[in-house]
């Protein structure tokens, strides 16, 4: 079950480790993002449409992320991205004290961090891709999906 070939104990705890980090900071994310959203509005009821546009934008965010995936260098759309991801929450979060009056604001929190968590996700997977090749991955991604 655990068949591991020389050398891959390490790529395996650093590849399971990432992964665990990577849930739980996307974890802390959406539960940090769901307090301030439920505490900002008292109650839920905006949460149903945010959910929808979260879903449309999320397979909006995913369908192009693998169009590019697929067209361009893994690493230059994992800087890319990653890139995009801080220059918004950057430009975010020094507007969001000037902002924090206004609805919007929350509603693009909220949407935006389902698009992130995705574009994470798909990130992690696009890093392991890299690093291992098909006979390894197949070996070795449910292990690494156990760690994390």
């Amino acid at each position: 079950m655990l068949k591991l070939h020389r050398g891959e104990e390490k790529k395996l705890l650093l590849f399971g480790s990432v992964n665990l980090v990577t849930s739980m900071m996307i974890g802390i994310m959406n539960n940090g993002v769901d307090a301030i959203v439920l505490n900002y509005f008292g109650n839920a009821d905006p949460i149903p449409m945010l959910l929808i546009f979260g879903s449309v934008l999320l397979i909006v965010a995913s369908v192009l992320y693998g169009a590019y995936a697929d067209r361009y260098n893994g690493t230059w759309i994992i800087i890319l991205t990653l890139g995009f991801s801080s220059l918004f929450f950057i430009l975010f979060s020094s507007l969001f004290d000037f902002f924090q009056n206004w609805n919007a604001t929350y509603y693009i929190m909220y949407v935006f961090r389902f698009t992130l968590s995705t574009v994470l996700t798909l990130q992690f997977w696009e890093i392991c891709n890299l690093f291992f090749d098909i006979r390894q991955g197949k070996r070795l991604f449910p292990k690494i999906l156990l760690i994390g």
